[in-house]
């Protein structure tokens, strides 16, 4: 049995245009959330609930390679969230190497639209981060 774990990491920064501006330097912010968990009061309930989503998501929809080729292990992935919630880029900062980098970015790319983070109000571009554990059971 294949395990996929995803955890989040609170977002390192949120990007505007060609500028980078930090979460912390914002008076007012809401971290991205998956659809629905956005009407949660609190924002540690929202990052909960998306980070489950996320994870509900990865074990119904993560293809391990029929090749058999999958590596167990934990990398960790970078996702460059727009100011629309579409995932625009992945990268993996951590390599598990082989083909399961590659199953692991088509399947964020997969992901369905976001709410995207706020910062003073205004939908902004966010890259979050979270480590990967693959298992194979």
């Amino acid at each position: 049995m294949l395990r996929i774990l995803f955890f989040l990491i609170p977002i390192l920064s949120v990007a505007q245009s060609d500028s980078t501006v930090y979460l912390r330097d914002c008076q007012t912010y809401a971290y991205p959330c998956w659809q629905g968990c956005d009407s949660l009061a609190k924002e540690y309930a929202r990052r909960r609930c998306t980070s489950d989503q996320i994870k509900s998501y990865n074990r119904q929809n993560f293809r391990y390679p029929s090749d058999g080729s999958c590596i167990n292990g934990t990398g960790v992935v970078q996702v460059l969230i727009t100011e629309t919630g579409e995932v625009e880029d992945v990268k993996v900062l951590r390599e598990l190497g082989g083909v399961t980098e590659e199953a692991i970015i088509r399947l964020v790319k997969s992901y369905p639209l976001l709410i995207p983070a706020i910062c003073e109000g205004q939908p902004v571009r966010t890259w979050i981060t979270y480590p990967v554990k693959i298992q194979l059971e």
